[in-house]
């Protein structure tokens, strides 16, 4: 539990034997010790606004983790990982029509822990990795920096990481990133080839796993 200055953990979490504890063993204590850590800041220095805003929190420690874990034991490779882990978790939860938005409205109290899942979590931290690639490592962290300053001990919305970013890199954030948090799914593009007008035909529509998506 990620209490402010007290954060408790699981033995299992927390302990490995040098000796005997597998690869996996390792990452996974580093993954949920750095996690917590993360939500020093994430959570609990600047914490969201109201449930629908959870990402904020959850999506970023689960980014912070990857991103921590990489730059303390780089030889682990850990994105590779993160691919076959958290974004297979993402894609999968999120090509079901029970799915939901990132940003998922919560009218009532009984619905709270039922967003605590992929969406929030690994989705979250995979829109973060891709932003991130989008603007450059180095413009990412400085409107993080800039989040994080400005909304010290205070709340925040979807939006206010938006604007940090876009003041940050000079490029439209929201613009770009409503689409992914506001949305549920994903999209799966299909090009078609038509050789005798020599044209291409390019066609988007969300990823079901049923495949029974209309155009």
């Amino acid at each position: 539990s990620e209490n402010w200055g007290l954060i408790t953990y699981r033995t299992v979490d927390v302990m490995f034997d040098e000796q005997t504890s597998g690869a996996s063993t390792r990452e996974r204590v580093a993954e949920v010790v750095q996690h917590e850590l993360a939500h020093q800041w994430f959570g609990n220095l600047v914490t969201m606004d109201f449930w629908d805003g959870l990402w904020l929190n959850e999506g970023f420690a689960t980014w912070m983790s990857w991103y921590s874990c990489n730059k303390f034991y780089p030889e682990w490779k850990i994105w590779q990982s993160f691919v076959t882990g958290d974004l297979q978790s993402a894609l999968s939860l999120d090509s079901l029509r029970s799915s939901h938005p990132i940003e998922v409205p919560v009218k009532r109290a009984d619905e709270v822990n039922q967003i605590f899942d992929a969406i929030s979590y690994s989705k979250g931290s995979c829109v973060l990795r891709m932003i991130s690639a989008y603007l450059g490592e180095q413009t990412f962290l400085e409107g993080i920096r800039r989040y994080i300053k400005k909304h010290a001990y205070g709340n925040t919305k979807t939006e206010d990481l938006w604007a940090a970013l876009s003041d940050a890199s000079g490029k439209p954030v929201e613009k770009i990133m409503d689409i992914w948090t506001k949305n549920v799914g994903y999209p799966v593009v299909t090009v078609t080839e038509n050789e005798g007008s020599n044209t291409i035909h390019v066609k988007q529509n969300r990823f079901l796993r049923t495949g029974d998506v209309r155009p």
